[in-house]
């Protein structure tokens, strides 16, 4: 399905129609490795192992993905791996209420977000490029940041964006900037977006 639009021409006065690019907000959602079970689990699920566990987070993400893609507020998922999640949405809206959703689930997530152009429909034959870019580009370079600055790994939910899909989503109060140079922001609280 390609977009089009009407414009009338200035000179002319002929109405011509302008092929324009299907843009879509293009998210990874991964789940946070488990090294170590949250103590709150191991208090209902004493004998749970690891892999368990990291299944039913897996589960339980697939679900509110699922959902999300039957309320519309995600055009389609393609699954990467046991954890990884290539999620499309059309408008900042519909990201920020999957957000949301994401959030309430209180797994620990990492989520990265671009705006990306796209003429006809995405081509899965560059899903792993735009896996890389989101998942190592934007989301690894955060994660190595971190640790380095503050000498201990990064744990729980965070939300990364280009500057692209920043400006798309809003901008605002509610994100930041982790570092000059950086090309991405973080988004201090989901609940906010």
């Amino acid at each position: 399905m390609k977009a089009s639009l009407n414009i009338m021409g200035m000179v002319s006065g002929r109405i011509r129609t302008v092929e324009l690019p299907l843009i879509r907000f293009t998210s990874f959602v991964d789940t946070r490795g488990v090294e170590e079970i949250p103590k709150e689990i191991r208090t209902i699920l004493p004998d749970i192992e690891s892999e368990t566990f990291r299944r039913m987070m897996v589960s339980t993400l697939d679900q509110c993905l699922d959902t999300a893609r039957d309320e519309g507020l995600i055009e389609k998922i393609e699954r990467h791996g046991l954890d990884g999640r290539l999620v499309f949405s059309r408008a900042a809206d519909d990201v920020c209420h999957l957000l949301n959703n994401l959030w309430k689930l209180g797994l620990p997530l990492e989520v990265a977000i671009d705006l990306m152009d796209f003429k006809d429909s995405f081509d899965p034959t560059y899903s792993d490029e735009v896996i890389a870019f989101l998942k190592n580009d934007i989301l690894g370079d955060y994660r190595r940041w971190f640790k380095n600055k503050r000498g201990v790994p990064l744990i729980g939910t965070f939300v990364l964006t280009t500057a692209r899909a920043f400006s798309a989503l809003g901008g605002g109060k509610y994100w930041l900037s982790p570092y000059e140079k950086a090309n991405y922001f973080l988004l201090r609280t989901i609940t906010s977006c």
